[in-house]
């Protein structure tokens, strides 16, 4: 059994109840491409739309297109940076694998194989997994003020995530 948690789902004592269930394995999804994040968490608040099945339609990009406030841009970046930091200290101790999503899209076979080794399963169906990219467009098409967004990274630490 295991459920997804956001960073943010949980406040600073409902986390240190959480925390007190020590037999709690742990799988830390994270994605390299923290823009990417908050893009596809917007247009999931968006569109109300957190997961895609393979046998779902989807609509085209220019319905779930969002405009990123590039004031707070940075902050929400460095933000979740943080809350990784924060789950990799609270869970140091603790059973965990972390898996990159770029990973995930890129390798399913060898990150459900390492999954299943952490978990102690080793009856993965790849077939039966039906969930698909639901933002596989640019990000040029996915954000309304790309060029704004462009203009705030090109010259940071965080100009990388613009290819992605």
């Amino acid at each position: 059994m295991g459920f997804k948690l956001f960073y943010e789902h949980l406040t600073g004592n409902e986390w240190e109840r959480f925390l007190s269930h020590n037999y709690i394995d742990i799988i830390h999804l994270t994605r390299r491409n923290r823009l990417r994040t908050i893009v596809s968490l917007d247009i999931a608040f968006k569109t109300d739309r957190w997961s895609l099945s393979v046998n779902e339609r989807e609509g085209g990009s220019m319905e779930k297109r969002i405009l990123l406030d590039t004031s707070t841009l940075i902050h929400r970046i460095e933000s979740i940076r943080g809350y990784e930091a924060f789950i990799r200290d609270r869970f140091k101790d603790r059973p965990k694998i972390e898996v990159a999503y770029e990973n995930l899209i890129g390798e399913p076979g060898q990150v459900f194989k390492d999954i299943g080794a952490f978990l102690g399963v080793d009856d993965f169906d790849l077939g039966k997994i039906t969930l698909t990219k639901q933002n596989p467009e640019s990000l040029e098409e996915l954000i309304v003020n790309y060029d704004e967004v462009y203009g705030l990274l090109k010259d940071t630490k965080y100009a990388p995530y613009l290819n992605g």
